[in-house]
């Protein structure tokens, strides 16, 4: 705790100079945008670089914009002059300026929607006589950036915008009694709609972090697709803890896996990953996790955007906070609530996880499928969630009533092959294969998809056969599928003892029943219909 204390301090001060010297999420990078779509894009079809001002180079955008000619250097090295009519908009040390009628006119709230005040000077006759009235007429205006158009700065307008794009924030705002209140509070509902409706990044380097269990990798896969998709030339990398690195290969979008060996040297490794993450200068950190030491990784990575969930203890580190909720009224998906880290970022949340075995991984297990099979994981980290031997025997015991010819085969890690065969001779059937400890994690996702069906408990081999939309069985014991963490493949079937009052006993299980009874393992019913 003392090591994670004295990161915090001695980091700090950096991260925040960075945070007050680096453009935020909402902002432009400098130069001159000849359309709407080049903003849109955050894109300046001339860069500060390229101006001249009295045929000598400047980098004060505004300056050059308020001169008596425009003059730049194009993509030929040549000197082009441009009219004034033909800038829609330009920005000057991080300040944007929107172009309107000649003159240009700043943008004091900045994102989605961009508020800024037309102002012009009032013309008079030259034999007006002196006036102690206003010499500017003022126009505030909005920049709605999604639709491509200038409204009007009303009440009104707002209304029309918030109705179709965040009905959360209409109703808040309509509730405002007042009318005049309304009025006085328009700005700061533009700027909430700014913060909650970030605009769009395009990141050059993303990290995303998960370093927990298999299954929880598994299921950041979907978030690792999006990432992809969505920003399809950037530097992708993926932090996830030694071991589980095998489950990533050949996962398309992936530059590199970063590892963190939590075995050994815990603690340094952990501070040797931050300085390589500062090091790496990443765009994005998105941190699936909701503990402590990956918190610290992102809060202090020095990316722009830190993404993470609320109920991490470093959150206020991040720049975007998320909510999770597990065993909420709705029984969201693990995966769709890991999507939503991403939501700001043009993301979908209906993408389903995804593993890349390689030909040679499907090679090593072609022998195992020349005739009908059936896959078992018996076993689970979580003594509570996992299905005892004796039933895993009648359950062999259906499938060999139903085909006696079929393979049953016993997955596992290395640490499961004892369990395995175990099962394996009590079962006194010739017929069940141990295979724990023989295959990779990539060879036992080829090997499930083909297999008739799975049978797994709430655990990783449940998410491998949803990332390979495989046949499965899943039994729960001390757990519920409202958890979130449920089968996702097509043909998919829970097995769970309802109605047990001490069920479920908590969010992962015990290494022993609380109640000493284990009912909600023992009264699970295995038999198979044909």
């Amino acid at each position: 705790m003392k090591s994670i204390v004295f990161a915090v301090a001695f980091f700090l001060p950096t991260l925040l100079y960075s945070q007050t010297s680096t453009n935020s999420r909402n902002s432009f990078p400098s130069g001159v945008y000849l359309h709407l779509s080049e903003l849109q894009e955050q894109s300046p079809s001339i860069q500060t670089t390229q101006l001249l001002i009295n045929g000598e180079k400047t980098s004060h955008v505004k300056k050059w914009f308020r001169g008596d000619s425009l003059f730049f250097i194009n993509e030929n090295k040549v000197k082009q002059s441009l009219p004034y009519d033909s800038v829609y908009a330009f920005v000057d040390d991080g300040t944007l300026y929107i172009q309107r009628k000649g003159y240009d006119h700043k943008v004091t709230v900045v994102g989605q929607l961009c508020y800024f005040v037309e102002s012009y000077p009032i013309r008079r006759a030259a034999s007006a006589p002196v006036s102690t009235e206003k010499n500017t007429e003022t126009i505030p205006h909005i920049l709605d950036l999604q639709e491509g158009e200038f409204v009007e700065y009303s009440v009104a307008s707002l209304e029309s915008i918030l109705i179709l794009r965040d009905e959360e924030l209409y109703q808040e705002f309509i509730g405002i009694n007042s009318p005049k209140k309304q009025r006085q509070m328009l700005i700061r509902f533009v700027e909430r709609f700014n913060e909650r409706h970030l605009l769009p990044c395009k990141p050059v380097k993303i990290l995303i972090i998960q370093t927990a269990f298999i299954g929880d990798v598994i299921l950041a896969t979907p978030l690792i697709q999006e990432a992809h998709r969505c920003f399809p030339h950037a530097q992708l990398d993926v932090l996830v803890r030694k071991g589980n690195e095998g489950l990533l290969q050949n996962f398309i979008g992936i530059s590199s896996i970063l590892i963190w060996n939590k075995q050994k040297n815990k603690q340094k490794n952990l501070w040797t990953l931050l300085f390589q993450i500062r090091k790496e200068k990443y765009d994005v950190v998105i941190n699936i996790q909701r503990f402590a030491a990956t918190g610290i990784l992102t809060g202090l990575s020095g990316a722009k955007d830190r993404i993470g969930f609320k109920k991490n203890p470093f959150s206020f580190l991040f720049t975007q906070k998320i909510e999770h909720d597990i065993a909420g009224e709705t029984e969201t998906h693990e995966t769709v609530r890991n999507l939503r880290l991403m939501k700001s970022l043009g993301a979908n949340e209906s993408v389903k996880p995804i593993l890349y075995p390689s030909a040679s991984d499907y090679s090593s297990v072609q022998e195992l499928k020349r005739k009908t099979y059936y896959c078992i994981a018996p076993t689970s980290v979580w003594f509570t969630k996992q299905v005892p031997a004796a039933k895993w025997i009648q359950l062999i015991s259906s499938l060999h009533d139903i085909d006696k010819e079929a393979n049953i085969y016993l997955l596992g890690g290395p640490v499961d092959k004892n369990e395995c065969l175990a099962i394996q001779e009590l079962s006194k059937n010739e017929n069940v294969k141990t295979l724990a400890g023989k295959l990779s994690f990539l060879q036992t996702a080829a090997l499930m998809k083909d297999a008739k069906r799975n049978f797994v408990n709430d655990s990783a081999p449940m998410h491998i056969a949803s990332a390979m939309n495989a046949p499965v069985t899943a039994y729960y014991c001390s757990t519920v599928p409202a958890f979130g963490f449920g089968p996702l493949s097509d043909d998919k079937k829970i097995v769970e003892v309802l109605n047990l009052s001490c069920r479920p006993c908590g969010l992962h299980g015990h290494k022993a029943c609380p109640e000493g009874h284990f009912k909600c393992a023992f009264d699970l019913n295995m038999a198979i219909s044909r």
